[in-house]
C-alpha cells in the first residue's frame, strides 16, 4: 500500500506564516493609537464674499491689500481667505466690529482640533512638544505683526524674530528622520525665507501666523 508523502516543511511554513500574520493582527489590535496630550484653537477672521475655491483664491489679494493675511486655509471641507488670527474670541470680535465699521464683510470661524493621535507611540510626547513649540511660534509672528503696526520693532527685528521662527521650524523638521512634522516645517521655512527678502510688512507677519495655524489644525500624525 502506497502512503501519502507529506511535505513536512511546507506545513510548518504554513504554521509560520499563519501564527505571524495572527501576531501582526494581535498587535493591531493591543497597540491602538496613542492620544495626544494636546487642544488647537483658534479664533480666525476671514472675509465672507468667497463662494468657492477659485473666488477665495481671487479674494487673497484683496485682502493683503487691506494688510490682512490673505493666507487661504483650508478647514472642515471648507476654505477661507483669512484676515488675522486670534486665541481668544474677545479679541477677535473687537476687530471683527472695527473691520465691520470699514464696510469690510468679515466673519469669525473657530478653528479647533481637540483630538490628537499617533500610532508611534513612542515618538507621542514628541509630537505633543512640536505642537506646542508651533504654537509658540505662531505667537511669535502674531506680536511681531502687531508690533510692526504699533512701530515697536522696526526691519532688524522683525528680521530676528522670523529667523528665530525659521530657526524653529528647522529643529521640529530635523528632529526625527521622516517624522509627521517635516513638510509643514518646511513649508513655514520656507515662507520665512520669502518674506526675508524684501521689505517685511505686518500683514506678512500675519500670514506666517496663520501657516502655522494651518499645519497645527490639519497636520497628520
Amino acid at each position: 500500500m502506497k502512503h501519502k508523502k507529506t511535505d513536512f516543511g511546507l506545513a510548518v511554513a504554513i504554521i509560520v506564516i499563519v501564527a505571524l500574520t495572527a501576531a501582526i493582527c494581535l498587535s493591531a489590535v493591543a497597540c491602538p493609537a496613542k492620544k495626544i496630550n494636546f487642544k488647537a484653537v483658534f479664533y480666525v477672521i476671514y472675509y465672507s464674499g468667497a463662494e468657492n475655491e477659485i473666488s477665495v483664491s481671487a479674494l487673497s489679494e484683496t485682502v493683503e491689500s487691506y494688510g490682512g493675511a490673505g493666507y487661504v486655509l483650508e478647514y472642515s471641507d471648507g476654505f477661507y481667505v483669512t484676515v488675522a488670527c486670534y486665541s481668544d474670541e474677545k479679541s477677535a470680535e473687537s476687530v471683527q466690529a472695527a473691520l465691520k465699521r470699514r464696510n469690510l464683510s468679515c466673519e469669525i470661524l473657530k478653528a479647533e482640533r481637540t483630538k490628537y493621535a499617533t500610532k508611534d507611540r513612542k515618538n507621542a510626547e514628541r509630537y505633543a512638544g512640536n505642537l506646542n513649540t508651533l504654537v509658540s511660534l505662531a505667537d511669535m509672528a502674531y506680536n511681531c505683526a502687531n508690533s510692526l503696526d504699533t512701530g515697536e520693532f522696526g526691519q532688524s527685528k522683525a528680521k530676528e524674530i522670523i529667523s528665530a521662527i525659521k530657526s524653529g521650524t528647522e529643529a521640529i523638521k530635523n528632529s526625527e528622520a521622516g517624522n509627521p512634522f517635516s513638510v509643514c516645517a518646511e513649508t513655514v521655512s520656507e515662507i520665512c525665507d520669502e518674506i526675508k527678502k524684501g521689505y517685511i510688512y505686518s500683514r506678512e507677519l500675519r500670514f506666517l501666523q496663520v501657516a502655522i495655524a494651518d499645519a497645527i489644525l490639519n497636520i497628520d500624525l
